[in-house]
């Protein structure tokens, strides 16, 4: 995760732009979580400190938590010392992801004093602890004891102590161009770079230090053994140019987003190591950037842990429709010599007369074959030349009502298989409860799942809408999100005028072109294609082949399962899939 030290020095410097605030509130709705709200010259602010595991940070923030219905100790504690403190002053040792906050109170004497908040970003290691003038810890929101860590214990009474300074490592606010090149010069010789620039900079994250080898060296992946001068001198470029940006304070607030618009990652300034496998999105601030972060982030957590029993029941499905595929393939490709049996009984009959009883064959004459060859019969030995040939007829009949038994089930088969990775498709696609709802009911519906989708009662049951894009020519472009929009769109919105666009043989979205009488031009139609592969089991690929035609040539057959049509009078366009074609427009 982007939140180093340098990430940190961004957010101090951040929340020291609004000193100094007066502590209004305190409320822990979690054992990790701790709000304060904070009071200025005609501004509140919400300032959120974390010290999860998963997400540890320290913000401003504009969300929102449910308090807890009983207050926590630590809560009580902080509420003792800090309402109605003032935050004075934010203090970072140099770019450690430690911050203190430091207040100036009055104790239960009304005499001044100063207390201090610290807030340790460091993985599970995270913690928030209070401490006096004289640095005693008074409370901490986790407690660590001597069997937990003989090294900083944290335990009420005693002396807060700091982890201990790293002396060699380089400051990225002070770049040494000398100590930079010791660094090398003592490091093995085969080492990863961005390893060796993690252990030799302090406040570095992972990202940051990639970022700097894909700078100089056009790679991320790259060994000691194989730098020349022009990358070291690269390097040297971009920490002079990181140094500056400290310097100045020129933190900006960024995003990475993968293909799926997901959040990826985070950080203080631009990040090119990735090049289109990801896309930046820029915030005004460090608050606002943390707080959609982690909004998306925990959305989509929730929706994938919501999902998870359908993806795993549809998985299970899907993987029993392709064994049974194989099974039914296998089965029907015996099957493919019955009218070599038919002949032998044919040939039989017409000679058994030649057959010898207790014969294990007998070569006859083949009447079917325009060269007149002859051709050898296998026999039973314990049947009787007739009882053979009613064998063969009899085997003959078996295979040809397997044969049409099976390719009927083979094509149920398939119409499951492609029905079940229709809603996978659908399911991977889904953004928010509403969307799950819909997937859940609709498999209800088809019977999958034995329980309906549960609602709030106090809710009226609320139905999402399809994706809607507007061309660059003008047209109005809808996607659907999961079957039942797909049916609805096609079948419903769409005029027969309207144009239809569907993934070939695969999974994905109905796209409809509202053409409104008019005929759109190539370049719409190509922007259609391009959404109907991006939203499809394809996204991420090239030259995906698009089928499309008129909204009149596509039907229904009865008792299909929802979202599968069958089309006639259809061209197809080969896309790309890669980027969202209008990854702004997304409603």
């Amino acid at each position: 995760m982007g939140f180093d030290g340098l990430f940190m020095s961004a957010v101090a410097y951040e929340l020291s732009s609004a000193l100094p605030l007066k502590v209004d509130k305190v409320s822990q709705p979690t054992r990790d979580t701790v709000f304060l709200t904070l009071r200025g010259i005609g501004v509140t602010k919400r300032l959120l400190l974390s010290c999860s595991s998963d997400s540890p940070r320290l913000q401003f923030t504009e969300t929102t938590v449910e308090s807890a219905s009983a207050a926590l100790s630590f809560c009580m504690l902080l509420r003792k010392h800090l309402t109605g403190g003032r935050l004075a002053e934010i203090a970072q040792r140099g770019h450690d992801r430690i911050i203190s906050l430091i207040f100036d109170c009055r104790n239960e004497m009304g005499d001044a004093v100063k207390r201090s908040l610290i807030c340790e970003i460091m993985g599970r290691r995270s913690n928030i602890i209070l401490t006096d003038e004289s640095n005693k810890i008074l409370g901490a929101a986790k407690h660590v004891d001597i069997t937990m860590s003989s090294v900083r214990p944290v335990i009420t009474g005693m002396q807060y102590v700091l982890p201990p300074v790293r002396e060699d490592a380089i400051s990225p606010s002070s770049f040494d161009e000398a100590r930079f090149s010791a660094l090398f010069d003592a490091c093995e010789k085969d080492i990863a770079v961005e390893k060796l620039l993690l252990s030799g900079f302090e406040g570095l994250s992972p990202l940051i230090c990639r970022e700097a080898v894909s700078y100089a060296c056009n790679q991320t992946d790259i060994r000691t053994f194989a730098l020349t001068d022009t990358h070291k001198k690269k390097l040297c470029d971009f920490f002079r140019s990181l140094e500056n940006r400290i310097k100045s304070c020129d933190f900006s607030a960024v995003m990475l987003m993968d293909e799926n618009g997901k959040p990826k990652d985070y950080s203080f300034m631009p990040i090119q190591q990735y090049g289109n496998a990801v896309s930046l999105k820029q915030f005004d601030s460090i608050q606002q950037l943390l707080d959609e972060f982690y909004s998306e982030r925990d959305k989509h957590e929730r929706i994938k842990q919501q999902s998870e029993d359908l993806f795993k029941l549809l998985t299970n499905l899907h993987n029993r429709g392709v064994k049974k595929e194989s099974v039914l393939s296998a089965e029907l490709s015996q099957c493919s010599d019955r009218d070599k049996l038919r002949i032998y009984g044919d040939l039989l009959m017409a000679n058994l007369h030649l057959v010898q009883r207790g014969a294990s064959k007998v070569t006859v004459l083949n009447f079917y074959d325009e060269n007149g060859s002859n051709i050898d019969i296998p026999l039973d030995p314990a049947l009787t030349p007739l009882a053979n040939a009613q064998r063969f007829y009899k085997d003959y009949q078996r295979k040809k009502t397997a044969e049409s038994m099976i390719t009927v089930q083979l094509e149920q088969n398939r119409a499951e298989i492609s029905y079940i990775e229709s809603v996978l498709d659908a399911l991977a696609r889904a953004e928010n409860d509403t969307e799950l709802a819909e997937i859940r009911a609709e498999l209800y519906k088809q019977r999958y799942v034995s329980a309906p989708p549960k609602r709030p009662s106090n809710k009226k049951n609320i139905t999402s809408a399809p994706l809607s894009f507007v061309s660059s020519d003008g047209f109005t472009i809808l996607v659907g999100k999961n079957n039942a929009q797909n049916d609805a769109l096609t079948l419903k919105t769409a005029e027969k005028r309207d144009f239809w666009f569907h993934v070939k043989s695969g999974a994905g979205s109905h796209v409809i072109v509202s053409c409104g009488g008019k005929t759109p031009p190539d370049s719409t139609l190509t922007e259609a294609a391009m959404l109907a592969a991006y939203y499809s089991s394809m996204r991420g690929t090239v030259k995906v082949p698009v089928d499309y035609t008129l909204v009149k040539f596509v039907q229904k057959p009865a008792g299909a399962k929802p979202g599968m049509v069958i089309y006639t009078d259809y061209q197809t366009a080969y896309v790309d899939a890669i980027d969202d074609p209008f990854p702004s427009e997304k409603k």
